[in-house]
């Protein structure tokens, strides 16, 4: 499955804004993959260049209602199916002592998994759970 993820607001804490981020999932077999980049390819290169900012992004306040219901109907919604998950998360209903806590759980089952997979003589896969255990850990709040 690829899963692409986009986000819009600050997340810093303690605001009271909403800020938000949409996952799209599809599945990864290579023909769905493939018609899919075709589908998009074919409506990006319906746009004007001039609507790409200069990193060659499409940003979709830039585009029109128009524009925005032909991305939908060409890609989205033509075959094959492409998921959305869209997620809203307010600052302020979620402390950083909440989410230090929800950390500190995760840490502990990753730090114990890695444990495991040392015991079972896997070194690769517990380098693996060290090494997402070090990058959680890392995260700041907004992250």
């Amino acid at each position: 499955m690829i899963i692409a993820i986009d986000e819009s607001g600050s997340f810093s804490a303690g605001s009271t804004h909403r800020s938000f981020f949409i996952a799209v999932h599809m599945r990864q077999r290579k023909t769905l993959y493939e018609l899919k980049h075709r589908q998009f390819s074919k409506w990006e290169h319906s746009l004007p260049k001039s609507l790409k900012n200069p990193k060659g992004e499409i940003k979709s306040s830039s585009l029109s209602d128009d524009r925005l219901i032909e991305f939908a109907r060409k890609v989205v919604c033509s075959a094959h199916f492409v998921g959305i998950t869209p997620l809203t998360i307010r600052p302020l209903d979620n402390p950083q002592a909440v989410v230090d806590k929800h950390r500190t759980v995760n840490l502990i089952g990753i730090r114990e998994g890695a444990k495991e997979y040392a015991a079972l003589g896997r070194p690769e896969l517990a380098k693996t759970y060290d090494e997402f255990g070090n990058w959680l850990q890392k995260l700041s709040y907004v992250q």
